[in-house]
């Protein structure tokens, strides 16, 4: 009983790690991003349509970025609520394993 609480301790951890890489290459890619927009902003020898839609693509962008960022930030909601179920339910198996020796 307790190899599978070890077990799937283990395959938790290995998903909050992944998901931990991910969450920074997303950071990364926003920091990319705000500094092409910077770039863009100082360098603007566009004329006004073209400015105007490389910022609505820009914009886009950023949208889809937070999108993605507050589906992540669910997923990691909903892991921890995983997580606690499963502590609970390890705390129950202990307990009962604990009990049932008497």
């Amino acid at each position: 009983m307790m190899s599978i609480v070890i077990g799937i301790n283990c395959l938790l951890t290995i998903l909050i790690l992944k998901m931990a890489h991910r969450l920074w290459h997303m950071r990364c890619r926003i920091a990319h991003l705000a500094a092409r927009l910077q770039y863009l902003a100082q360098n603007a020898m566009l004329g006004p349509q073209q400015a105007g839609y490389v910022l609505a693509i820009k914009r886009a962008q950023i949208a889809e970025t937070r999108l993605k960022f507050a589906q992540w930030q669910l997923r990691s909601r909903q892991i921890r609520q995983i997580i606690k179920m499963v502590e609970l339910l390890r705390a129950l198996v202990l307990y009962r394993a604990m009990y049932s020796r008497k």
